[in-house]
């Protein structure tokens, strides 16, 4: 028998690892297969049509397949090319680098892309110990909050979560997708100012529609535009103004909100400069008038 099973390893070198492991139950079925090959000299053709047949074959994804058939040094350095990939885009995620090349591993036999190996990167670090990492704290979750602030969305570490890891919310049970996300957000946005329904239809985002109204709040405020923010309550007036006349809720036009930024004190304007030279320039106006000043 080890002669037979050493001439299979020659003659089916991709198929050796049968001999060393039970290919998750499927191993009997195709060792079989192989000593008979050997021992009827089977042709090309007929070893290929018997061993389509398999449960192995039918059952078993077809990356993870190509993955059992491939040499040792296939496997190395297929599994390091996935290990520099994960280094470089989700390194943060782990202190080990024994851990990162068991992953890459994992992710190298399951032959997994995109979105997939994204997933699954996540996954495998929501695993392990808080410390050791958190992919809360990630540029990937960073990018997903502001995703959602885009659309004046607070993202919950539940929604960072599914949609990293591909694992269901905790309060729906059901898996969570980027685009899910997006929609979410957009539909409370409408929820809270449906008078911006058609311009989010139209791909505008809360951020969108606000940048000229931050440009000219700091403009007039004399701020910076990073401090005139949507999710103040003075500024996203803006976009969302209760007319005193009607209680309509609508979005000012520019000359609108400039002349709220002047007349309003809640923004502050007149300890601007502007507002004290304004102040200067209509005293010496009125002193002028009365001849206090030549």
């Amino acid at each position: 028998m080890e002669e037979l099973i050493a001439s299979v390893k020659t003659l089916f070198p991709q198929f050796a690892f049968f001999f060393e492991e039970d290919a998750g139950g499927y191993g009997p079925e195709v060792r079989d297969l192989l000593i008979k090959a050997v021992q009827e000299n089977y042709t090309a053709d007929r070893f290929q049509r018997e061993y389509r047949a398999t449960n192995y074959y039918n059952t078993v994804e077809p990356n993870i397949r190509a993955w059992n058939e491939a040499t040792p040094g296939a496997k190395q350095t297929t599994t390091e090319q996935y290990a520099q990939t994960i280094r470089d885009t989700y390194g943060d995620l782990f202190a080990d680098d024994a851990v990162l090349q068991t992953v890459a591993q994992k992710a190298a036999r399951l032959g997994l892309k995109d979105n997939r190996l994204k997933n699954f990167v996540f996954s495998q670090a929501s695993t392990l110990d808080r410390e050791e990492a958190d992919i809360q704290q990630t540029a990937e979750a960073d990018r997903l909050r502001n995703l959602a602030a885009d659309y004046g969305y607070r993202i919950s570490e539940d929604e960072v979560q599914s949609i990293l890891t591909g694992k269901p919310e905790a309060s729906t049970n059901t898996v969570l997708t980027e685009q899910q996300l997006k929609e979410r957000a957009k539909m409370s946005l409408v929820g809270e100012m449906p008078h911006l329904k058609s311009q989010l239809d139209a791909g505008l985002t809360l951020r969108n529609m606000f940048r000229n109204y931050q440009q000219e709040a700091a403009n007039v405020l004399e701020l910076d535009p990073n401090a005139v923010q949507i999710t103040d309550p003075k500024f996203r007036q803006a976009l969302a103004y209760r007319d005193p006349n009607n209680g309509e809720v609508r979005q000012l036009s520019l000359t609108e909100w400039r002349q709220q930024l002047r007349t309003d004190p809640q923004y502050g304007y007149q300890f601007t400069k502007q507002a004290n030279n304004d102040a200067t320039d209509i005293a010496l106006t009125i002193a002028r008038a009365f001849g206090k000043v030549q």
